[in-house]
């Protein structure tokens, strides 16, 4: 008798999101250029990865320059409408300047920097390939990034998190076809495009959006149907105090002030009563705790449940708290210690253990061929992290769990400062 594998609701959730999305996404090709077939794609993505790896371990191109900004990428980039193949130029940015990432990492392990810079060029990229989808739609629409995109701990195999957003209810089609073209670009050059939020989303104006989710933001503690929902909306909320908008494009050339409206959805759903999320994150990051403290036979620690998610409940709890409105980490934690939340003690503390966490995700990306996910330390990955670091594997598993800890801790107290007390 087979066993049935046991699921917590919110995998549930996310299998279920996710078989939606890739059942139910149109079926459209751009009309100047054909991309790849699926094995074509996933074959040029191993060779990818393959040529990071192996200017990881056998060196880096002298004496060039290592960082860049956006705009500086844009100007790099050149115009794409007059190129006869985008898809194949946009592929060949990606690497060249992905190579590039990796010889930075290299040169000073700054993790703050390498995130930067990867978010950077993908932002780049993105906004490429939502203008090209956007022009074939002939669509009233935005692009808007959230997720690690925006709060400052990109990895090279984090998954690239973005919405469009139609300017007004007859505009969603178009949104959607946008949301799907976009994907497969971006896919097909080598970067993963997440289809949970954008599901969340539903293609839904911001006022749409204000509607649906404002119930979830109160409950009443006797309606356990709202509970369930309020606790399954938590990675919403996360994400919408993130999200951004970067692009926008108009048949008519004219400007839909998508960020005045995107902060008047943040307003109405977090910000004018903070107390909401500070509770749900709470209550998120004391389930969360008590799961992740079980042990794992598959590997040795998830460095995402934690301690990283446990830091950025507490994170975003304090920014609703304290109308911090920026959503980069680094210059979350900065703004804690000048508004008097944490010591100046803590904050170089905890800069420097999420440092040290996602300089491992970034050494995981790129010293790991087979690597698809840079959040699970293996037995395997331990001892490929040991060799670059030059560590036994007993001095780098004091490390991590004395850095685990330390997060652990601080996240604790910061959400009993905001006045929250977590049930242990």
């Amino acid at each position: 008798m087979t066993r049935t594998e046991s699921l917590d609701l919110r995998t549930r959730l996310n299998r279920f999101l996710q078989s939606v999305s890739a059942t139910h996404q149109p079926r459209l090709t751009f009309q100047r250029f054909q991309l790849p077939d699926q094995l074509t794609v996933k074959e040029k993505n191993r060779e990818f990865r393959r040529s990071m790896v192996d200017r990881f371990y056998n060196g880096a191109v002298p004496d060039q320059r290592l960082s860049f900004t956006p705009d500086e990428l844009k100007v790099k980039l050149g115009d794409l409408e007059q190129v006869a193949d985008p898809s194949s130029a946009l592929r060949e940015f990606h690497q060249q300047h992905s190579l590039r990432i990796v010889d930075l990492l290299k040169a000073n392990r700054d993790a703050a920097q390498a995130a930067e810079q990867i978010s950077g060029l993908r932002q780049v990229l993105a906004t490429w390939a939502f203008r090209l989808a956007a022009m074939e739609q002939k669509a009233e629409v935005a692009l808007a990034v959230g997720g690690s995109a925006a709060n400052g701990v990109h990895t090279f195999l984090t998954d690239y998190d973005f919405v469009v957003l139609p300017h007004r209810a007859e505009d969603r089609e178009a949104a959607r076809n946008v949301q799907y073209l976009m994907a497969s670009l971006l896919v097909s050059i080598g970067i993963e495009a997440d289809w949970v939020m954008p599901h969340n989303f539903d293609n839904m104006t911001l006022e749409d959006l204000g509607s649906k989710y404002a119930p979830y933001t109160r409950v009443d503690p006797n309606d356990s149907f709202q509970q369930l929902m309020r606790n399954t909306h938590v990675s919403f909320f996360r994400f919408v105090m993130d999200l951004r908008v970067i692009d926008s494009y108009r048949v008519n050339g004219e400007g839909a002030d998508y960020e005045r409206r995107l902060d008047e959805l943040k307003t109405k759903l977090i910000f004018s009563a903070p107390d909401n999320l500070r509770d749900l994150c709470g209550e998120s990051y004391g389930i969360d705790l008590r799961r992740t403290l079980e042990p794992h036979a598959d590997y040795v620690y998830k460095i995402k449940d934690n301690p990283l998610r446990l830091l950025h409940y507490a994170l975003y709890a304090s920014r609703a708290k304290l109308n911090i409105r920026g959503s980069n980490f680094w210059r979350t934690i900065e703004e804690l210690e000048r508004q008097g939340l944490i010591s100046a003690e803590e904050k170089e503390q905890a800069k420097a253990d999420l440092g040290f966490f996602i300089n491992i995700r970034h050494l995981i990306g790129a010293s790991l061929e087979d690597a698809a996910d840079s959040t699970k330390i293996t037995e395997e990955v331990l001892a490929t992290l040991c060799r670059i670091l030059g560590e036994d594997r007993a001095a780098l598993t004091a490390k991590i769990e004395a850095a685990r800890q330390e997060l652990v801790d601080l996240s604790r107290q910061i959400f009993e400062r905001l006045g929250y007390q977590i049930r242990s």
